[in-house]
């Protein structure tokens, strides 16, 4: 949701009318922020020490393999787009969808560990162990 959000702000500055093409982008937004932000989470939860020891493990871990699977191939992946001869194509796949992938990388590979580091939840085996040991 948070890339959503952004991009609504975002997109505040462009002269973008809201369509059904807009809804579409911005509703796939919010797939690619799970995307993003998905892999590094759940090897955050599998990490064991103090909650900034976790986030940069999974950052360790992760973080390039978010950075070229996911964002380069998306990235390489619309840049055929800015060279389209038509302006909906350039205005509304290329700009939303560079945004949309800026934005993704910032909320997966700053923001969200930077709040996992300060309020993450506890590792899956201080939640799991103890209750299958109350069985």
């Amino acid at each position: 949701m948070g890339v959503c959000w952004m991009m609504n702000v975002v997109m505040g500055g462009y002269p973008i009318e809201m369509n059904a093409v807009l809804v579409v982008n911005l509703v796939t937004s919010i797939g690619f922020g799970v995307e993003f932000c998905n892999h590094i989470g759940m090897n955050f939860m599998r990490q064991t020490g103090s909650k900034e020891v976790r986030a940069m493990k999974a950052m360790n871990n992760m973080g390039s393999s978010v950075v070229v699977g996911i964002a380069s191939t998306k990235f390489l992946g619309i840049m055929v787009l800015a060279f389209a001869p038509s302006t909906l194509f350039k205005l509304y796949y290329f700009r939303m969808y560079l945004l949309i992938i800026v934005l993704g990388v910032f909320n997966g590979l700053f923001f969200l560990p930077v709040i996992l580091s300060w309020i993450g939840p506890p590792t899956v085996s201080d939640v799991v162990l103890p209750k299958l040991s109350q069985c």
